[in-house]
């Protein structure tokens, strides 16, 4: 009986410890600390926006985050801010299959705990914006594959300069 309840015991921290280390690679473990939505200040493209998140870890280990090659999508509410949502939601087709974006090209960037990213995009189709919630939205399959965090988070209004 004594062997039976090592072994469970055994088995059971196993399995604890498991859980715990994925939970710990997806969990939600980053904080936008600044967002900023701005005007081609190069005066290059009048009506782009440049849009910047700054993200922290905090959580108690590093995460791996995507910086570049990123897409963005306006949603509009009638009853709140407009959001744009930056993430790796379009991928290339061939054939009807998938493209596998290069991880390279999506510049991941390995923060450890209390480190901050910078996560930039040029978003081409301004629409009138005055105010818009920056949303860095990195739940798909090619987060998955990748191993680099997956969650959903977003900034406070931030307003258009």
């Amino acid at each position: 009986m004594k062997d039976v309840v090592v072994i469970l015991l055994a088995l059971f921290c196993f399995l604890g410890s498991t859980m715990a280390a994925e939970k710990k690679d997806f969990a939600n473990g980053l904080k936008v600390v600044k967002a900023m939505a701005h005007t081609d200040r190069k005066g290059k493209a009048k009506n782009d926006l440049v849009l910047v998140l700054y993200v922290k870890n905090i959580s108690g280990s590093t995460t791996t985050v995507l910086t570049n090659n990123l897409q963005a999508s306006l949603l509009n509410y009638t009853d709140k801010p407009k959001e744009i949502y930056i993430d790796l939601s379009t991928t290339k087709r061939i054939d009807d299959q998938d493209v596998v974006p290069s991880l390279p090209d999506l510049s991941p960037v390995i923060l450890n705990p209390g480190e901050i990213a910078e996560i930039k995009h040029r978003y081409t189709d301004r629409k009138n914006l005055e105010e818009v919630v920056l949303v860095y939205d990195m739940l798909n399959k090619w987060t998955e594959r990748f191993t680099v965090w997956r969650e959903r988070i977003r900034s406070e209004p931030v307003r258009v300069q």
